[in-house]
């Protein structure tokens, strides 16, 4: 059958795609690819990095053999997806409106969409696939894909209409690691020594992109920098990664985060190079307005400041400083959080919400923190 892709943004090399197993993501592909075969629709969605994108175009690289795939990437709304996926519809059958594609259907089709990027696009497209395919008498079927920042949105989707699966991807085990870390090295010639795999999982935690562009940076400047972690958590190819975990970490309720793979059920990070990151953070230039913040007063300036004039629970400032092995009380916030507020008075007001938690304002120009 012929196979017909639309891509918006860069997409993964197919001779890339072919050097993952149908079992790679575990039992993922399977499911999915059954249910596909059922008539039935499904929702993939994970922080990012975690193979979301791999795996919808491993499963559209599969059934292609079988069914006509349309494939998208990164819609946004302002893009009219429903637009653009109608259009390419109609061409398939010559039709001139969907009511006449619908009848002139006459065999299966899959639309993938990955890398969603906008909350009310996935509300517009599940409305609008879900129509067609029930319209279509489910020969239209569909897979959706995203990531963290819109899981809530996807949840509350599809509970509000028809039951669809749902599936995560979390991080990989050390056996799936080792498969990433020599796809990457047989493809890219990484070349990666076998008695690294280990330390490169304990940095990496499984995610797929950290353990990826680990083993780039590896490749480009030498083996030896797997000890200097210094080094690694401030490459250029692998921060932006620890940035975007970090502040999930720091926004992010710990259900949530349980959730989604960041933390394990023990509350412990799942990336030792993660935990590093998170235990020297602090946002960019804070030393420019204030030089007399320790170091816990400053990580908890920096969580506030990330939250500014959101509610943050002092349960959720002794969590993260727990998780930078600070072992806090509540009782010890509530003393490093007062001494604080007197040091940043000049600059910032820090309001305790009797019952919910503290709300940290401005009182000057934040250019200089950006």
């Amino acid at each position: 059958m012929t196979y017909t892709s639309c891509y918006f943004g860069q997409v993964l090399d197919i001779n890339y795609i072919d050097l993952f197993e149908e079992d790679h993501f575990g039992d993922t592909f399977k499911d999915i690819v059954s249910e596909v075969n059922n008539n039935e629709s499904a929702f993939v969605y994970g922080v990012a990095g975690t193979g979301v994108q791999t795996l919808l175009q491993q499963i559209s690289h599969v059934l292609k053999k079988e069914i006509k795939v349309f494939q998208y990437k990164a819609i946004l709304i302002n893009e009219d997806p429903v637009g653009i996926i109608s259009n390419d519809l109609l061409k398939l059958t010559n039709s001139n409106n969907l009511n006449d594609f619908i009848a002139n259907l006459s065999e299966k089709i899959l639309i993938t969409i990955s890398d969603i990027q906008d909350i009310t696009a996935i509300d517009v497209l599940f409305s609008f696939l879900e129509t067609l395919r029930k319209s279509s008498s489910y020969k239209l079927v569909y897979i959706l894909g995203t990531d963290h920042l819109i899981f809530r949105s996807v949840k509350k989707v599809i509970h509000s209409q028809t039951p669809h699966a749902v599936h995560r991807l979390g991080m990989f085990d050390l056996k799936g690691t080792i498969r990433n870390i020599k796809i990457n090295s047989n493809f890219f010639n990484y070349n990666i020594p076998e008695k690294l795999f280990v330390k490169i999982y304990e940095l990496s935690g499984g995610h797929s992109r950290l353990t990826k562009y680990i083993c780039k940076v590896l490749f480009q400047s030498g083996f030896d920098k797997l000890d200097d972690i210094e080094f690694l958590a401030n490459n250029i190819l692998i921060e932006p990664i620890l940035n975007y975990l970090l502040e999930l970490i720091i926004t992010f309720s710990t259900k949530e985060l349980i959730d989604l793979g960041i933390l394990k059920e023990e509350n412990v990070i799942f990336s030792t190079l993660l935990k590093y990151k998170l235990e020297n953070f602090e946002i960019p230039n804070l030393n420019l307005i204030f030089n007399n913040l320790t170091s816990k007063e400053g990580k908890v300036f920096s969580y506030l400041f990330l939250n500014k004039d959101k509610i943050v629970s002092a349960e959720k400032i002794d969590f993260i400083l727990n998780l930078v092995g600070f072992e806090y009380s509540l009782w010890a916030s509530y003393k490093a959080i007062n001494r604080l507020k007197l040091k940043i008075a000049e600059k910032f007001d820090l309001v305790n919400i009797k019952g919910k938690g503290y709300v940290l304002k401005s009182k000057v120009s934040l250019q200089h923190l950006r």
